[in-house]
């Protein structure tokens, strides 16, 4: 859940992807449903190499857990719907696996914009 005035994590599973492969992994968020639509924040993750977003793996799931401010999550309006695609860059082919745009709304808050919280 992506709530309004917190720090956030969003975990992004990827089954059936060999990460051993991937270059990098892009994640895009867009106030619109429209490929051409532009981002208003945008993370990468490389293969073994730092980042602000969290690698976890085990036997049974791959997840990517991507970092927001409490300040980027001012940016999407409260009950807003804003949409994520990830864009999947492999080592040994120029080709990127189609991925769907996914719809995610942004929850309410107790707090303003501004507003601190202890």
């Amino acid at each position: 859940m992506l709530q309004q005035g917190f720090v956030a994590h969003l975990p992004f599973e990827f089954v059936n992807l060999d990460f051993d492969r991937v270059e990098r992994i892009e994640f895009v968020f867009k106030l619109k449903d429209s490929p051409r639509a532009e981002a208003f924040k945008t993370a990468v993750w490389y293969l073994g190499q730092d980042s602000d977003i969290v690698f976890r793996s085990s036997e049974d799931e791959n997840v990517l857990v991507v970092s927001w401010t409490r300040e980027e999550t001012y940016i999407v309006p409260i009950g807003s719907t804003f949409y994520f695609q990830s864009r999947i860059h492999f080592k040994d082919s120029p080709v990127e696996p189609q991925t769907p745009i996914v719809p995610i709304v942004m929850d309410g808050s107790l707090f303003a914009e501004g507003e601190e919280y202890v």
